[in-house]
């Protein structure tokens, strides 16, 4: 049986008063974005962000900012969509999908 809504936010770990008000950083960019992943479990915070124009970039976080780490074009149109995964040779990459119909495999480390 469905829990009442009421009941159901008591159990949540998180409130909305949790959530973030303040803007504290913005990117300016040339194209419009189409998706943006975190990566979930790397040591250090990265950024993956797709854009219309075939281009992905790359971020990481350092003192208080992201910082543009790569650039890469990515697919023949927009890039719909980009993940991070870490397969069982334990290497970091990403995977992304666009307009031009593939999926690519990308070696961050190599």
């Amino acid at each position: 049986m469905a829990q009442p809504a009421a009941a159901a936010a008591a159990d949540t770990p998180w409130s909305l008063e949790d959530l973030p008000t303040k803007v504290v950083f913005s990117f300016c960019q040339s194209s419009a974005i189409t998706t943006m992943e975190f990566h979930p479990t790397r040591y250090t915070l990265l950024l993956g962000v797709a854009f219309t124009n075939g281009i992905i970039h790359l971020y990481h976080y350092e003192a208080g900012n992201f910082l543009q780490h790569r650039e890469h074009e990515a697919h023949a149109g927009a890039v719909n969509d980009i993940a991070f995964t870490t397969p069982p040779q334990k290497y970091l990459s990403i995977v992304t999908c666009g307009d031009d119909k593939l999926i690519k495999v990308w070696d961050l480390e190599g």
